[in-house]
């Protein structure tokens, strides 16, 4: 099962709005997910199971490897949302990388406690700061 987010022209914009932060803040190799002028970042997959998923952005910065990831679940299976961000926290550990959770109004206190709840390693970012 691959989870894949809703490729809408909000997302886009949003996805849009976070790569021009990142370039401005330094970040090189920047890859998207469904915008067409960058390479999408690599797929990953679960050793255990047939799960597999593509974070929404990836980038580099001073050698380091930073996984961003749109928090908009709200239609989506909570459980996979929980799996896919412990396992991109644990990826990005394992490689001394960050998983950053760029949240967008009215979500904050929903992403704060499902890492809290679940231990994940995640820096939170409000997309109006953005």
């Amino acid at each position: 099962m691959i989870l894949a987010k809703e490729n809408t022209p909000i997302h886009k914009k949003i996805l849009s709005s976070i790569t021009s932060y990142l370039n401005k803040k330094g970040y090189e190799n920047i890859r998207v997910q469904g915008i067409e002028t960058y390479d999408d970042p690599a797929q990953i997959s679960r050793k255990d199971s047939d799960q597999s998923f593509t974070p929404d952005l990836t980038a580099r910065k001073e050698g380091v490897k930073h996984y961003f990831e749109v928090v908009n679940y709200a239609k989506k299976d909570k459980n996979l949302v929980i799996s896919k961000w412990m396992i991109l926290s644990s990826l990005a550990k394992q490689l001394n990388g960050k998983l950053h959770l760029m949240v967008p109004h009215g979500q904050m206190s929903y992403t704060n406690r499902l890492i809290q709840a679940n231990n994940i390693e995640a820096q939170v970012l409000s997309l109006n700061k953005i």
